[in-house]
């Protein structure tokens, strides 16, 4: 009897002993505490397919941990699986076919603003190999430093549901640089990195200089819909782009065939956004640089009225500091061409065209871009219409000039005021978007973020007048 006794209670202890362990399982179900070592130990075990739970508890994470299969990286939820940075980027993704792999269920402490560190770096393809379509990042809450989430490569994925609170930007996007811009530019489809029913806050006041919080570059295709973007706290009087900032090309090529060059993005989508904000300080909500834009169903609202709202410009024009000579001749390289807006309010005013350089509830174009960008041909102030023409690209490298001063491009582009406008007939892409149902992870979806409770917009004090535009 007694020998019998004491096997129960070996059995007893190494069963105790297991659960206790830090990373428990087997394919496909793998159960890990939140420290760095047993995650790093999960993800390392696994194989496709398989699924690693992370239980609630605090860490400090000081490596990064690296994923390049196709799993479900599932925390507790937000406040209860919570990282915190101590090292530039916490968990490094990559793929070298279209896998399926989703990050869900965790709350990142990155530390103050623009410290340099992010929550998820992505690394996706380039060069033409693949799209990676199966990858989201969902149900998350990232508190602080640079780019919180960076998305590199060709990625259509989604990323929903997340907080990104007080981000220097909260999503940095650069996209396929040379090929997007050979591939068909194509809008309300499939093929764009997503980023919807999610939230950015920004509510610190030490702090007077922000970037976007989805910033856009090189070839990237973004849609943002359904998200609430919130700086009704941050008051300090710097310069302040709240939701968007994309660019252009950053300096002018004049080779054949391109090889390397810093681009602007193809398209962008926009749609049934809310944005707030205490005061933009020489900013806007929305700044384009360049690329197809289409721009529906928005609400903007400020406390200090006379701010700029969407913002378009032609760098070549003016900026003196990355193209000499400036550019005199429409068209420019990479510009904004194609462009759509509509159902917009501001303030509850529906938007209309200022004169140039003009604030307010307007769109707002810069009047040191008058030559290059223009109502009608550039942007239309409605939906894609089966009448009003468009800008066709021609020659071999779509988005090029050979308008003084880059006579020796190899392609440029044209403009008919006849037939329909780019993009007609336009209808947007299936919302919720269809990765929402990925099977696997805790956290259940919703259908959008909650509206964040806030004082008024309109009866705050008025604020110090507005620095010069830089």
């Amino acid at each position: 009897m007694a020998w019998r006794l004491l096997i129960v209670f070996g059995l007893v202890l190494g069963w105790a002993t297991i659960a206790q362990a830090a990373c428990t399982g087997a394919s496909p179900t793998w159960t890990s505490t939140a420290d760095y070592a047993s995650v790093n130990t999960c993800v390392t075990n696994a194989t496709a397919g398989d699924t690693v739970n992370v239980q609630a508890g605090s860490a400090t994470w000081s490596s990064t941990l690296s994923i390049s299969k196709a799993l479900i990286l599932s925390g507790s939820g937000v406040g209860q699986t919570i990282l915190t940075a101590n090292v530039a980027t916490m968990i490094s993704l990559s793929a070298s076919s279209d896998i399926s792999l989703r990050i869900t269920g965790f709350e990142f402490q990155l530390g103050v603003m623009n410290n340099g560190r992010q929550a998820i770096f992505v690394s996706g393809p380039g060069g033409g190999a693949f799209a990676w379509t199966q990858l989201r990042l969902d149900h998350l809450s990232i508190t602080g430093g640079s780019q919180a989430i960076e998305v590199d490569g060709r990625v259509w994925g989604l990323i929903d549901h997340v907080t990104f609170t007080n981000t220097y930007s909260g999503v940095f996007v650069s996209g396929d640089n040379n090929l997007a811009w050979a591939l068909t530019i194509a809008a309300g489809t499939a093929n764009a990195l997503f980023i919807e029913d999610s939230s950015f806050i920004l509510n610190a006041s030490s702090v007077s200089v922000v970037d976007a919080e989805v910033y856009v570059q090189e070839g990237a295709s973004v849609v943002s819909r359904y998200n609430i973007f919130d700086s009704t706290a941050f008051t300090a009087p710097g310069f302040l782009t709240l939701m968007y900032n994309h660019h252009g090309n950053q300096d002018y090529v004049t080779t054949c065939p391109l090889t390397t060059h810093f681009r602007g993005q193809p398209i962008f989508e926009s749609y049934n956004n809310t944005a707030r904000a205490y005061r933009l300080g020489g900013g806007q909500f929305e700044g384009y640089r360049g690329g197809s834009v289409i721009v529906h169903d928005e609400t903007f609202e400020t406390t200090i009225t006379g701010e700029e709202t969407i913002y378009l410009s032609e760098e070549e024009q003016w900026q003196g500091a990355f193209f000499s000579p400036l550019r005199t001749v429409w068209p420019s390289q990479d510009q904004v061409t194609n462009s759509f807006f509509w159902n917009n309010t501001y303030n509850g005013t529906p938007m209309t065209t200022a004169a140039l350089g003009g604030v307010g509830a307007v769109l707002a174009i810069r009047s040191n871009s008058s030559t290059m960008v223009q109502e009608d041909r550039d942007f239309f102030m409605h939906a894609p219409a089966a009448t009003g023409g468009k800008s066709t690209y021609t020659g071999t490298r779509n988005g090029g000039s050979d308008a003084t001063p880059t006579t020796g491009d190899c392609g440029s582009m044209t403009f008919s005021g006849s037939g329909a406008n780019a993009y007609y007939p336009y209808t947007t892409y299936t919302y919720p978007h269809p990765l929402q149902g990925l099977s696997g992870g805790r956290p259940p979806a919703t259908s959008r973020p909650a509206v964040i409770d806030r004082p008024g917009v309109l009866d705050r004090p008025a604020a110090p007048s507005r620095p010069a535009v830089p």
